[in-house]
């Protein structure tokens, strides 16, 4: 008999803590950090988890000009390199807010 059976630490060969398991088991794509970049011709992700003091709320989309003006060349260039929706969580990783609710009159 295993020491691992019905032990909620242990999931199929790896040790997690309750408070990391959110992180191993979403993806990027869960994230409020990531967005939506509109460019010209073509939509690219990205992750703006080092500039979120910029926003209160992230948006979904963002269009590419709105985000040189913030960031600069290089933090583009940054958010562009970290935009994997595949990859799994970070530390950082907060769930996707959902939208306000405005009740109707």
């Amino acid at each position: 008999m295993s020491i691992f059976n019905n032990n909620k630490l242990w999931e199929g060969h790896r040790v997690i803590l309750p408070e990391f398991r959110e992180r191993v088991t979403s993806k990027c794509r869960d994230c409020r950090y990531h967005i939506l970049i509109q460019g010209k011709d073509e939509v690219r992700q990205g992750c703006i988890e080092k500039y979120k003091e910029l926003w209160a709320r992230p948006p979904e989309k963002i269009p590419v000009l709105v985000l040189l003006k913030l960031v600069g060349e290089e933090g583009l260039g940054e958010i562009l390199n970290r935009g994997n929706a595949n990859a799994y969580a970070c530390g950082y990783f907060e769930r996707k807010l959902v939208p306000k609710k405005i009740p109707r009159k």
